[in-house]
């Protein structure tokens, strides 16, 4: 926690121009496992924090003046980023807790909820975007990327998310499919590598109810066999209201 003078007197400096509100929110949450970042109108990147740039596979210093497209995701992965930030830039509203999967190159699949909103120029105009994304309990294969310090902050079971009567949907293709509390769990319970059998303790039900609804999950989603199912639900991640 900040302590009350240093608090004040960084807002100050902001508000001067002297310090950038990302510079801030990485000061502000220093000891938390929140990636900060924020970039220009061009989708520059100019700045960081530490647990962002671990997660991304880069230093800090590296990430600076990169754009976009030279992260180490997918083209069409950069692509939506830089769409987005360019909605924010033009309507000048953020957006909140939009969960979405990362897929690093070199490391894991993450699933974060991401924040974003739009940073001022003296004159009041839009000059770029900051975004904070938390990390959510959900990787699909740990490999280079160290996410170790992102996954001991959340030693809470998944099933936490699941606990209350929220209305679960994904986005495929455009379209929005509605599943139920118990859909839900199931699809990101067998999406970080859980049997049949461990899904249905989990959920306190029979093995042929955890099939029963994986097949209704691939019949609304649109596909065939669970490893499209998986790659349905990291491409696609569940959302929830």
């Amino acid at each position: 926690m900040l302590q009350q003078d240093t608090a004040f007197g960084t807002l100050e400096q902001i508000h001067d121009g002297q310090t950038h509100i990302g510079e801030y929110l990485s000061l502000l949450f220093k000891d938390l496992p929140v990636a900060i970042g924020w970039k220009d109108c061009r989708g520059i990147t100019l700045g960081c924090n530490k647990f962002q740039a671990n997660i991304s596979g880069f230093s800090q210093d590296e990430l600076v003046g990169k754009h976009d497209l030279e992260w180490r995701i997918p083209e069409s992965e950069a692509l939506v980023y830089n769409a987005d930030d360019q909605n924010i830039f033009s309507c000048a509203k953020p957006r909140f807790n939009d969960v979405r999967t990362s897929h690093y190159s070199k490391g894991s699949d993450v699933s974060m909820n991401v924040t974003k909103f739009p940073t001022y120029d003296s004159k009041k105009i839009v000059n770029g975007v900051v975004w904070l994304a938390s990390a959510t309990p959900l990787t699909r294969v740990a490999t280079t990327i160290n996410v170790s310090d992102m996954l001991r902050y959340h030693a809470q079971d998944i099933s936490l998310h699941f606990q209350n009567e929220r209305n679960y949907y994904i986005v495929v293709d455009h379209q929005t499919i509605r599943l139920t509390r118990k859909q839900a769990a199931c699809l990101t319970y067998l999406s970080v590598g859980k049997t049949i059998k461990q899904i249905a303790s989990l959920l306190n039900c029979a093995t042929s109810t955890v099939e029963d609804h994986i097949d209704r999950l691939k019949q609304k989603l649109g596909v065939y066999t669970t490893p499209a199912l998986i790659d349905c639900f990291w491409d696609n991640p569940i959302k929830w209201f």
